[in-house]
């Protein structure tokens, strides 16, 4: 449920950014965030992960990753060459998921989707780049937006190299297989 209302509120975070509403997009972005820590932590603390949800939560940052950075983009507060690499990233493992399941026996139970760590990693930064950006929105003149400021370059950096990171373990990963 929890994975499921996450996909649906993205396009209203990505909806909210369009219109100028900072604070509503951080409000959904930020419920989707704990939302999806929480999910995660429910699952393990109580045993109860599944072959669905494995593949579920993924999708869910996939859908994230590929409404909110463009409506970012478009407002004029994303970068467009980090919002390729997200995009291209994103295409990519869907079409090797595509590609994986067609390979595989339907009939037969799916393997569970194990993230890797440079993926966690990057899922992550985005987030924390997105929410970012979103506060220099809300945020008026003062300290707080001094700091944030300094805080959003860095992270851009930090998130471009973590995305081409996960393409370095994609293209590794390809190999061995």
């Amino acid at each position: 449920v929890l994975t499921a209302s996450r996909m649906f509120l993205s396009p209203l975070a990505a909806g909210s950014i369009l219109c100028g509403d900072s604070a509503a997009a951080g409000c959904i972005l930020g419920y989707s965030l704990l939302s999806d820590m929480a999910d995660g932590w429910l699952s393990r603390v109580t045993n109860s992960t599944t072959t669905s949800g494995s593949y579920m939560d993924p999708m869910a940052d996939k859908i994230t990753s590929v409404t909110v950075s463009p409506a970012l983009y478009i407002s004029g507060s994303f970068p467009g060459p980090l919002l390729g690499l997200i995009v291209f990233k994103e295409v990519l493992l869907s079409l090797g998921s595509i590609f994986s399941l067609s390979r595989h026996n339907l009939k037969s139970i799916l393997p569970p989707v194990r993230p890797t760590l440079i993926s966690k990693i990057n899922t992550f930064t985005q987030s924390a780049y997105i929410m970012s950006l979103l506060m220099l929105g809300i945020l008026d003149n003062g300290a707080l937006l001094f700091v944030v400021k300094r805080v959003v370059e860095p992270f851009l950096y930090v998130t471009s190299a973590a995305t081409l990171a996960t393409y370095a373990a994609l293209a590794l990963k390809s190999r061995k297989s």
